[in-house]
């Protein structure tokens, strides 16, 4: 099934109590439980349980600034996530650690990889991942966007993306990870500003500690370049979309938004603009009426109304009338 459920907004005190405590943040606990607790999980992508009347489950989140913490307990399900964002603007890191339990992770085509207690992984938005337990488990998660990264990681190619290596330092954040879920089920006495900022710079070191020393990116005049070229040669594919640009040009996603960023069109804009103009250039060079569910599916479009819509929106007019006005 489907779902599209959506946690509502979070927000953190940021002044000190009246009785002079650290500022706490709001935590939210949601139980979940049958069919009807399956259709209202919170996950974008395909849920299922082979014993959906004794499906339950446990969530409890909390946002400390950029960070979102949350801890899942749950009985035996299958999950297919699907992160991707075309039209998002940066992307996000996710660590996922299983407290109890074991879960079985596969990249979209890739073969499952056994998550046990104390293993963990890295994902992110524009990665699908299937997640499949076969018992009761505890998961542990802490998402934040890219952005949030010091600058000097941002800008790394080839996040490790995957199931990270029993290294000390993974090991430690793994700890800390699971003592703050814990206190997830009680009153919290700590700064919460800072035990985000801690989990950030962590989660800082561990990409600087897996990926190698690199040479600078190109710069983004050079990398808009080269997108503007891959992207004139893909122009029909209609999965075309910046995180399939971003790995065959070698960079991250952010990086190819951001060569975008002085230019007057985002990276999604682009492309339809580029499709719209080249439909364009073929009605006025038509000599008949030209098929128009063949005309969409040759620029890249999913169907002939997805094309009539967005050639309304930008020229104002439809095709047919376009073309008639230009004989």
């Amino acid at each position: 099934m489907t779902l599209h459920g959506a946690m509502p907004p979070f927000t953190a005190p940021s002044s000190i109590d009246a009785d002079g405590a650290l500022p706490r943040p709001l935590i939210d606990r949601q139980r979940f439980a049958g069919p009807a607790g399956m259709r209202s999980m919170p996950v974008e992508g395909r849920f299922e349980s082979r014993d959906a009347e004794g499906f339950e489950a446990e969530l409890a989140r909390v946002q400390l600034g950029p960070l979102v913490l949350r801890r899942t307990r749950m009985t035996p399900h299958r999950a297919i996530v699907d992160g991707s964002d075309p039209e998002a603007d940066g992307d996000i890191l996710r660590l996922l650690t299983v407290r109890s339990g074991t879960v079985h992770a596969a990249p979209p085509g890739g073969r499952p990889q056994r998550l046990g207690t104390g293993d963990a992984i890295f994902t992110s938005r524009t990665r699908t991942y299937a997640y499949q337990a076969d018992e009761p488990v505890v998961v542990v998660t802490a998402t934040l966007p890219v952005s949030s990264l010091p600058a000097v990681v941002q800008h790394l190619e080839g996040l490790p993306i995957g199931p990270l290596p029993h290294t000390p330092l993974v090991d430690a954040v793994v700890e800390l990870l699971w003592h703050l879920s814990a206190r997830l089920d009680e009153a919290w006495t700590f700064d919460a500003e800072l035990a985000a900022r801690g989990l950030i710079d962590l989660q800082a070191a561990i990409l600087t500690e897996l990926i190698p020393a690199q040479t600078p990116p190109p710069g983004p005049g050079r990398v808009h370049r080269a997108a503007v070229e891959y992207i004139e040669r893909h122009l029909a594919d209609a999965d075309l979309r910046p995180p399939q640009i971003a790995a065959a040009l070698g960079v991250s996603l952010r990086y190819l938004h951001r060569a975008f960023d002085d230019r007057d069109l985002t990276v999604a804009r682009f492309i339809r603009e580029r499709r719209l103009e080249r439909v364009a250039a073929a009605l006025r060079a038509a000599e008949r009426r030209p098929d128009l569910r063949a005309l969409a599916l040759r620029h890249g479009f999913a169907d002939q109304e997805q094309l009539a819509r967005a050639f309304h929106r930008r020229y104002g007019t439809s095709m047919t009338a376009y073309r008639a006005a230009d004989r």
